[in-house]
């Protein structure tokens, strides 16, 4: 049930309303952390900015009121030190992994 409610409200997080974002992300803090942290990590990622700012919210509110402080630190470690090939493939992604070299000489921007 609460996995269930976990992907709910992680869905929650897209949605157009400000305040079913902002009450999604409070409830998310009394989810699992190992359900809630690694999917939050990626859509820190996502390109919709309401959503990057739901779930920022949803992170410290998980770190913040969680029973167990050393376990939700463990899994956000964990969840961050994935390599990039496990987010969604996305224009956002692709750009961070392959990087377009800055210019060397002010001519060279085009």
């Amino acid at each position: 049930l609460m996995e269930t409610l976990c992907r709910v409200l992680l869905v929650r997080l897209k949605d157009e309303e400000l305040t079913m974002r902002c009450r999604s992300s409070e409830l998310l803090a009394y989810g699992s952390p190992r359900l809630v942290l690694p999917p939050l990590c990626r859509l820190l990622y996502a390109r919709d900015a309401r959503a990057r700012a739901a779930a920022e919210r949803a992170l410290v509110a998980v770190l913040a009121g969680n029973r167990n402080p050393v376990e939700a630190t463990q899994v956000f470690l964990d969840a961050i030190r994935l390599p990039l090939s496990h987010l969604p493939h996305t224009h956002n992604s692709a750009t961070i992994c392959n990087p377009t070299p800055a210019p060397r000489h002010p001519g060279d921007i085009g």
